[in-house]
């Protein structure tokens, strides 16, 4: 009985091997022999999963952007008009500390806001010499108690005859959420195109091996060849275009975050205003999986159809 066994396992064993020998041989031959439909289908599968990777990319730049500047919601900045005078700035300032609202108010000087400001653009313009002076009205630094006290503030604030502008960080985070709200909409619709083209490419490449090899894949057929044994190049051939365009797509989206990272650490406004995520490395994982889900997905919809049809 032990002996029996062995010889069914060394025989299941070498049957696989051969399996997995046929399909490999078989799927590199095709790729190559169709090498012009090889080439589109793994850049129609590369393309639709780098618009899904930079979809996902700008979601996690946002929503990183939204949490790092989660305990800022209720600051705001308040400019003044430009003919409010210093004396009239502080006086203000002095009306506003009693607001049960705010929780504190600083007086910024026209010349301090005019130092940050080129402090933060650097050495390389000076705003004074554009504007052959002083271009900023004097500001007030505003902290509400809450989130809903800054709205509620804001609101006040802008009613007062001093104030010409209040810059609000809740105002500027739910625009920032509406615009994600818009690109995620829109990408989605680019990645079911892109999809959808990357899907045809992938089936219309195994359908072109499945009719090279139509009287092949009757003679297997009428010798007793299981549908797995004739199917299985055919998925290992959607699931190398899958693959293949999952590693382009990951590169390249890879590529693009090391570009928006440099750009924005070169320039001191971007940094100031970007904050650029770190995508780890379960991100790209997730893109290349994205990829071999669309080979897969394509090789197994033509080679069931196809074969089906052939039998």
């Amino acid at each position: 009985m032990d002996k029996y066994s062995e010889t069914s396992r060394r025989v299941y064993t070498a049957v696989l091997y051969r399996f997995l020998e046929h399909c490999i041989v078989e799927a590199f031959t095709s790729v190559r022999r169709h090498w012009l439909m090889s080439i589109a289908a793994t850049v129609s599968s590369a393309l639709s999963v780098f618009v899904f990777g930079l979809l996902m990319l700008i979601i996690l730049y946002v929503r990183s952007a939204i949490l790092s500047e989660a305990e800022k919601v209720n600051y705001m900045r308040v400019y003044l008009h430009s003919n409010v005078s210093e004396k009239e700035a502080k006086e203000l300032e002095k009306r506003l500390q009693r607001w049960v609202l705010i929780k504190s108010v600083k007086f910024v000087h026209k010349d301090k806001g005019l130092k940050e400001m080129e402090a933060a653009m650097g050495d390389r313009i000076s705003l004074q010499d554009l504007a052959g002076g002083n271009p900023l009205p004097h500001r007030l630094d505003v902290v509400a108690v809450s989130v809903e006290d800054a709205i509620e503030c804001a609101k006040k604030l802008k009613q007062l005859p001093e104030v010409e502008s209040v810059i609000c960080m809740s105002d500027v985070i739910r625009q920032i959420s509406y615009i994600t709200r818009i690109i995620r909409l829109g990408g989605l619709a680019l990645v079911l195109i892109t999809g959808f083209a990357a899907l045809s490419l992938i089936a219309n490449a195994i359908r072109l091996t499945i009719y090279a090899r139509r009287e092949a894949i009757r003679i297997m057929q009428l010798v007793g060849a299981t549908l797995w044994f004739i199917r299985g190049p055919l998925i290992l051939e959607g699931f190398l275009y899958g693959l293949l365009g999952g590693a382009l797509a990951s590169i390249s989206v890879y590529g693009v975050h090391i570009a928006l990272l440099k750009l924005v650490e070169a320039n001191k406004v971007l940094l100031m205003l970007f904050h650029i995520a770190v995508p780890s490395w379960r991100f790209f994982f997730s893109l290349l999986l994205f990829g071999l889900a669309f080979g897969l997905l394509g090789s197994l919809t033509a080679s069931y159809q196809l074969v089906r049809h052939l039998a």
